[in-house]
């Protein structure tokens, strides 16, 4: 085989198994709930179908606790409840009351279950339409669908959230983490949650680093607690998987930020990851958020490392770039610059060779020595 051939075929070699190697690299990726279309000339049943694609996905979450056909992990079977509906408050239409419990959660509770949707949100990632659509599909298991799309609704503001705004207001850890939801389900000693669900937060910090607790709130199931206050943790994990989506890439890092500082080392060198002892593990799972009292305890004022914090702007297009991303640390740049100046050169070598190779070729032909 020609020797300038040889060298081109080992260029290409070189560079196929880098770009091979970094396409196998696993990505984290938090993507934005699907987009629900809605409109006034809508039939019930259309109607339905679209409340039901925000129930069963990501952008309401519901089946993370409720179950369809049967009783959920945390919350009743939502099948049926348009006839249910009918009689559980007297006088009280089903849109009126489906309504309230959606938006209100907490004034209605079913015998045996805790309030844990309040901290879901729905009044400020749901529209007024997308509400509706919610009602409709609710109406439909065994009721009637009496609840109807307007003008109106169609322009009405959305809540925070629903249009692509932040959905949460807070600035700091312990405001976000109330904010969210986390107190529902989590005990944390900083901000006086008492939540049985999910494993104990307090003292985080000293279990897990950054970057841990990071990839447990953008992937649950991730890492795994062996252990919640009431028995073995359930996996998959209970946490709804969309808190990449809803918080922006400044307010995960704030949350992320206060939960390592419980009781973790105050010189800012990064705790011990608990996933790395797995019998230890302990996620960071967030089920079915709610709200509860006002913290009966000051939130933890422990130095906060922000040595290998981004931060990125609030506006969503910067949340959509940015929310995945892991903080990069020295060793993520070091790692970055071997695969990027390895095959460079490669190349460059490579291309000096072939170049070197060509010209010895041609001045051999000609004669020389």
């Amino acid at each position: 085989m020609n020797t300038n051939l040889k060298v081109v075929l080992f260029i290409f070699v070189v560079v196929g198994f880098y770009v091979g190697f970094a396409s196998s690299i696993p990505q984290i990726e938090s993507r934005p709930p699907a987009e629900t279309k809605l409109n006034a000339d809508m039939s019930p049943e259309a109607l339905a179908q679209a409340g039901q694609q925000i129930v069963t996905g990501d952008k309401g979450g519901c089946l993370t606790c409720h179950g369809l056909g049967q009783p959920g992990p945390r919350a009743p079977d939502l099948q049926g409840v348009g006839a249910r509906a009918a009689t559980r408050v007297a006088g009280q239409t089903v849109e009126g009351y489906l309504r309230n419990a959606i938006l209100n959660p907490c004034a209605y509770l079913v015998e045996g279950y805790d309030c844990l949707m309040a901290g879901m949100g729905l009044d400020r990632r749901l529209s007024p339409a997308e509400q509706k659509a919610v009602i409709a599909f609710l109406q439909s298991l065994g009721g009637q669908i009496t609840v109807r799309l307007t003008a109106v609704d169609l322009a009405a503001p959305s809540g925070r959230g629903a249009s692509g705004g932040p959905e949460f207001i807070g600035a700091t850890g312990p405001d976000l983490f109330t904010e969210a939801g986390c107190v529902a389900c989590h005990t944390l000693q900083a901000v006086g949650a008492a939540g049985q669900v999910g494993p104990d937060l307090s003292g985080l910090g000293a279990r897990l680093t950054p970057d841990t607790i990071r990839l447990s709130i953008l992937d649950p199931n991730a890492f795994i607690a062996e252990n919640c206050p009431t028995g073995p943790c359930i996996s998959p994990s209970l946490m709804p998987p969309n808190f990449g989506e809803r918080f922006t890439a400044r307010q995960l890092e704030t949350l992320v930020n206060f939960l390592a500082s419980l009781g973790g080392p105050t010189s800012g060198t990064p705790a011990v990851a608990q996933a790395r002892t797995p019998p230890l593990a302990v996620t960071v799972a967030i089920s079915s958020p709610t709200t509860v009292s006002q913290p009966t305890q000051a939130p933890s004022t422990a130095p906060v490392d922000r040595s290998t914090t981004v931060l990125a702007a609030d506006a969503p297009s910067a949340r959509a770039e940015t929310r995945p991303s892991l903080s990069p640390t020295p060793s993520f740049y070091l790692f970055i610059g071997v695969v990027v100046a390895v095959p460079t050169l490669t190349i460059l070598l490579g291309t000096g060779l072939a170049f070197a190779m060509m010209t010895f070729s041609r001045l051999k032909a000609q004669g020389y020595k």
